[in-house]
């Protein structure tokens, strides 16, 4: 029996539906199946108990009408149903409020059917939404003057009437808590997709974007720009990658680099340091830009790590693969910059620096700038080079990290 009721309510509902809209439909389906119901009811009644041929033509047409119109959820798109429904209900509202006149309690019907056509069931274009809306406001007053000035059609016996009153008033409660609840649930659902459709864009910049720049993302809504005193950036060139492109298949390669960054990354996440991003072979980190962490030893012992993971990786697939490695300290700005594909990135004078440091490095080893020597001189062994030529800086000492 809760099959067949599922069945009867959600005709008409797609595989890939919306739950607001299957709601929509399903509402549309209890609303016709309520109608046909006290349709045949009052036809039977009408037949058998009060021997009212006209009443039981009324109900029986009303009865035949729905069904046609749910019949039709099954074998055609309901959006183009759906309308006819409305009007059916527009005109079954008329039609026996015309009949039984003010007293029958059929009048009270107007409060669900204007929740159910201007809340619940308007799933269809702009244009039609507005002229349905129109079309049931000038129905039910056009109804109630009608009323208001011309007799019932219907001259029924006033217990008979009054007992319809009672019955139209219970009938007319359970609707409107039926359609309440309807209401509710469909609030709910689009409440969950909501919060569901947040959280995967949520999840989406968390995976292309720092946490805490992700959050202001969705909180913020003026320029993300931050500037910071003492923080560590490096760069990583991973030598090897452009050999490997000519002779390679591009599906292998992009799953060796893969394997080999998702390495990196974790290695990363060890040592409290914020991936930045990836240029090619290219890789590129920091410290102290979000987070208290600008302790630059974490960089430097991310940098050893680094590298080791780059030339274990080498041994492991059996091509030949190394790292040059370059890191600055010093003041950094940060932000988000893009419209359509937002990125994170860092400027300034130690950004450039720790490029170069990369860049006139040798394969293998740790170059850092002449700030993150004096920073860590005691902690580390540095080996000193005189006079680089440092693009945009002319000759500078760079030092390198000798490693015990």
């Amino acid at each position: 029996m809760n099959l067949l009721f599922k069945k009867i309510l959600y005709a008409g509902v797609k595989a890939n539906d919306p739950k607001h809209i299957i709601i929509s439909i399903a509402t549309t389906n209890g609303s016709l199946l309520f109608v046909f119901v006290q349709a045949v009811a009052w036809a039977i009644i009408s037949k058998t108990i009060l021997n009212l041929d006209s009443t039981f033509l009324i109900n029986t047409v009303g009865a035949l009408v729905t069904l046609f119109v749910y019949l039709g959820m099954h074998i055609s798109a309901p959006e183009k149903i759906r309308p006819i429904a409305i009007l059916l209900l527009l005109f079954y509202f008329s039609f026996i409020n015309l009949n039984l006149g003010f007293g029958s309690g059929v009048e009270f019907y107007t409060g669900p059917l204007i929740f159910f056509i201007f809340v619940i069931a308007p799933e269809i274009n702009d244009f039609k939404n507005v002229a349905i809306k129109v079309l049931t406001i000038t129905v039910i007053i056009s109804t109630f003057v009608a009323m208001t000035y011309i007799p019932p059609f219907l001259n029924l016996p006033p217990e008979i009437h009054f007992t319809g009153y009672r019955l139209t008033i219970f009938w007319v409660t359970i609707l409107s808590v039926v359609l309440l609840m309807i209401y509710g649930s469909q609030s709910v659902y689009q409440l969950q997709e909501l919060e569901l459709e947040k959280a995967k864009t949520s999840a989406i910049l968390s995976d292309v974007l720092p946490d805490i720049i992700a959050k202001r993302l969705e909180t913020e809504t003026g320029m993300i720009a931050d500037s910071h005193g003492g923080a560590g950036v490096l760069f990583a060139d991973l030598e090897g990658f452009t050999v490997l492109s000519r002779t390679m298949a591009p599906s292998q390669l992009i799953e060796i680099l893969n394997d080999l960054y998702s390495r990196i990354d974790d290695c990363a996440l060890k040592n409290k340091i914020e991936k930045i991003k990836t240029i090619g072979d290219s890789y590129m980190a920091a410290c102290g830009i979000l987070d208290d962490n600008n302790d630059p030893d974490n960089l430097i012992k991310f940098a050893i790590e680094l590298r080791d993971i780059v030339r274990c990786y080498s041994k492991e697939i059996g091509y030949p693969l190394d790292a040059r490695i370059g890191i600055g300290y010093g003041q950094v700005i940060s932000g988000i910059i893009g419209k359509s594909k937002k990125s994170f990135d860092l400027w300034g004078e130690t950004v450039n620096l720790a490029s170069r440091m990369e860049s006139t490095g040798e394969l293998g080893r740790i170059q850092v700038t002449e700030t993150l020597f004096w920073r860590l001189r005691n902690k580390y062994k540095f080996e000193k080079r005189s006079g680089v030529d440092v693009k945009g800086y002319g000759m500078i000492d760079t030092y390198y990290l000798v490693e015990s």
